[in-house]
């Protein structure tokens, strides 16, 4: 969805903007400038966080569609001397790079002139009171509403019937009662909606677009009927960067790479695998427990156990120092917490007995178990999510297994919430006690084997193939088809592959898909580039698949080295999978399937 350009169409060859931001006092007469430039009538019609800020990205002006045209727009600033470089045109917007205050010295602002009703577009653009969130999440919103309804929001032209695609109304009040059962202010912002709509029966259903849209993008709502998810989100995007957030999750599949950098992706996959027999000691087990918490000490010196969702909390404190205050919490969320509770309420004593006094920061991890796990021919077993565990009684594992009420796996550690964090494995530092806490390092450094055979096949094939590979991901063709998320699509697809437990004939029942995800136009948009591009899609899925091959026989090789613990997935040998070098080694086939399927359950 592309709602405003956020200031960065006009770059240099080096990819550099050639534009700036522009503080709030120079917009008016900025804009002054711009309506003796091209006759219009703009002061009355800015948009969006234009003139609400202190700085703005850029300069988003409404521009009746009735009165002028874009490229009459266009003819109106070439004829007063424009250079062709200081235009472009996108979708309903035509983009001018404007000297500030009318002065090139000054620097450059991108003005973006939107073509539409300016009535509607103010009301629909706007952004009202002190929401930290992008227009875009409330937009994400709404669509996710309208279509649970059997409608569609359209920024652009109003509340459509779904299936006519006939206008219904662009009266903001009517849309609110219709949407919500409010008023148009309660259409102002996403905190607003939410307060709304949240009290609907069916609240889960109205937004559950919004959430996949918002998880797929990086950002996870850990709980939708947490009332403070929203604000949780909010600062995390401002304080981090949406960058920053999405970086930060990125531990990709070695197969998903060429998704993400096309032919480099691919190659930077191979010389990872490759690479795997000297970073051998650094490979780490990921352990499949659940739930994840998060323990350690404050600033002062206080004890904390808490949840993810607690930990990054914003608008409450959410970091418990009590069993008494993280059961308000919990209560505070709704939903039956119950057994939540008297987990967390069991294990406290015994973890803050073992958290060293003087620890200052955090320890995040996965629960394995709460009390004694069941016995089963002479072997302890437990099964936290998807992965089954068993552990030999007679072992030391097994001793330490029967002294215990809980285990944790432990794999990363933070000085603060805001903390990006970094591995842990030094589990020595934390106490024995009646909490089990297992890290992530392998009982012993695997030997690793790599078919370097396959693998310089591969990679020749890759560099044979680079520039068809190229092509399919090149962002100017994939904008210019306004196909700009098709590697999204293509990783998305993937998953759906794995969903039904094989990677057979991609390349055909991509399309049909694509159907299912995208508007018709913009299918038709896809199969001609689809088409023109054939070769280069079947040949990055065959690279897909077979890179994950390989990765495959190596987890393989891993789960037979991982002495002590016995892992199981459906009565199959195996792992969740490991880590090391920024990829995660997981066989889809087993464990991720599997585990998609544990979680529609």
């Amino acid at each position: 969805m592309i709602i405003l350009e956020g200031g960065n169409v006009f770059k240099d060859e080096n990819k550099q903007p050639l534009t700036q931001r522009i503080n709030l006092a120079d917009i008016k007469p900025t804009i002054q400038q711009l309506e003796k430039l091209t006759g219009l009538s703009l002061q009355d019609n800015m948009l969006g966080s234009t003139g609400n800020k202190a700085t703005s990205g850029d300069l988003d002006l409404s521009v009746d569609v009735t009165k002028t045209s874009k490229e009459q727009l266009i003819q109106t600033l070439k004829a007063k001397g424009v250079d062709d470089k200081d235009i472009a045109k996108s979708g309903d917007s035509v983009h001018y790079k404007a000297p500030i205050k009318g002065d090139p010295n000054n620097g450059y602002v991108q003005a973006d002139f939107m073509f539409g009703n300016p009535d509607w577009q103010k009301f629909s653009l706007n952004v009202v009171g002190n929401s930290e969130f992008k227009g875009v999440h409330r937009h994400i919103l709404l669509a996710s509403i309208a279509k649970a309804r059997g409608l569609k929001w359209s920024y652009k032209n109003g509340l459509l019937v779904r299936d006519s695609n006939r206008l219904l109304s662009v009266d903001p009040d009517e849309i609110a009662k219709i949407l919500i059962g409010g008023t148009r202010k309660d259409l102002n912002s996403v905190e607003s909606i939410i307060a709304k709509v949240k009290q609907d029966p069916e609240y889960e259903t109205l937004v559950a677009d919004a959430k996949e849209t918002f998880e797929k993008d990086g950002l996870v709502l850990e709980d939708a009927n947490d009332a403070n998810f929203l604000a949780r989100l909010r600062d995390r995007i401002v304080n981090q960067g949406m960058q920053v957030i999405i970086e930060a999750a990125r531990i990709e599949h070695p197969e998903d790479m060429i998704f993400d950098g096309a032919s480099q992706g691919a190659l930077k996959a191979i010389a990872t695998l490759r690479s795997l027999p000297k970073q051998a000691e650094d490979i780490t087990i990921k352990w499949d427990g659940k739930p994840a918490i998060v323990f350690g000490r404050n600033p002062q010196g206080q004890f904390v156990l808490t949840d993810k969702s607690g930990f990054t909390a914003k608008g409450y404190n959410g970091l418990a120092t009590s069993s008494t205050q993280l059961e308000k919490i919990m209560q505070q969320r709704g939903g039956e917490r119950g057994d939540l509770v008297n987990m967390y309420k069991t294990i406290w004593p015994a973890l803050e007995a073992q958290t060293p006094k003087g620890m200052k920061g955090y320890l995040m991890g996965d629960l394995l178990y709460v009390g004694t796990p069941k016995e089963s021919n002479g072997r302890y077993t437990f099964t936290p999510n998807t992965v089954s565990y068993a552990i030999d009684k007679s072992t030391d594992l097994g001793d330490q297994i029967g002294n215990s009420v809980a285990a944790l796996a432990v794999h990363t550690f933070k000085r603060s919430p805001e903390d990006a964090g970094q591995p842990f494995s030094d589990i020595a530092q934390l106490g024995q006690g009646q909490v089990l806490i297992l890290g992530p390092k392998m009982s012993q450094t695997p030997t690793v084997d790599v078919p370097e055979a396959q693998l310089s096949e591969l990679e020749s094939t890759i560099r044979k193939n680079s520039d068809k590979i190229d092509v399919l991901f090149n962002p100017a063709s994939l904008r210019e088809y306004q196909l700009s998320n098709l590697p999204a699509l293509m990783k998305q697809y993937g998953n759906q592959k794995v969903r039904q437990g094989n990677f057979s004939n991609m390349a055909e029942g991509f399309l049909e898909f694509a159907s299912t995800k995208v508007t018709p136009q913009k299918l038709e948009r896809l199969t001609e580039f689809s088409t023109d591009n054939a070769r280069a899609l079947e040949l990055t899925f065959t690279l897909f698949r077979m890179i994950g091959a390989i990765k495959t026989k190596i987890v393989r090789q891993l789960d037979g080295a991982s002495s002590g613990v016995e892992a199981s997935i459906d009565g199959e040998p195996g792992h969740e999978g490991y880590v090391t070098s920024g990829i995660k080694l997981v066989d889809r086939l087993r464990f991720s399937k599997s585990n998609f399927a544990k979680n529609l359950q």
